[in-house]
């Protein structure tokens, strides 16, 4: 397990690199004020949240014990065939394709139908990242579809994508 600890830790130093040098660059840009954003604005909040995250990662991955990081998996938990690593790699694979499917799909579709794609986008993505049952995953996306809609509609005046199709 410790190999897949240090594979995803250089991962995370790779994704933290990248997103400091989004950020560095989306501060060049105007940022605007929340009322009046620049196009600066999004970009900056993208890349301070993906540092942000990363470091989160990277940090609870050090203060983690071995046993904490298998995942789905049960402790003592062995499948025949390949054993619980081969598994593990397999159903990380298969995720990261439907997250992959889940977000082409959205782009495709946001032009037809516009921000109402959202919703279906962040239900996907809660059922693919563990969420349990039908409950949450539902209430995460609607709650989460809402918020985005009521910071771009009133407190940022910017008017969402309607799509062709209304």
């Amino acid at each position: 397990m410790m190999r897949y600890r240090t594979i995803g830790n250089v991962f995370l130093l790779f994704l933290l690199t990248v997103c400091a040098v989004y950020f560095f660059y989306a501060l060049k840009m105007p940022f605007g004020k929340p009322s009046n954003p620049g196009a600066g604005f999004l970009p900056a909040i993208l890349g301070a949240s993906g540092v942000i995250l990363c470091l989160a990662l990277l940090l609870s991955g050090f203060f983690r014990k071995d046993g904490e990081d298998q995942g789905d998996k049960k402790k003592g938990e062995l499948h025949e065939e390949g054993g619980e690593e081969s598994e593990t790699a397999e159903r990380h694979l298969f995720k990261l394709l439907a997250f992959m499917l889940a977000i082409l799909l959205f782009v495709v579709l946001f032009e037809l139908f516009g921000a109402v794609t959202l919703f279906p986008l962040l239900f996907c993505l809660a059922k693919l990242s563990g969420f349990r049952g039908w409950l949450s995953p539902l209430l995460f996306s609607g709650i989460a579809a809402a918020v985005l809609y009521v910071t771009f509609k009133f407190i940022l005046a910017v008017p969402l994508p309607a799509g062709t199709v209304f």
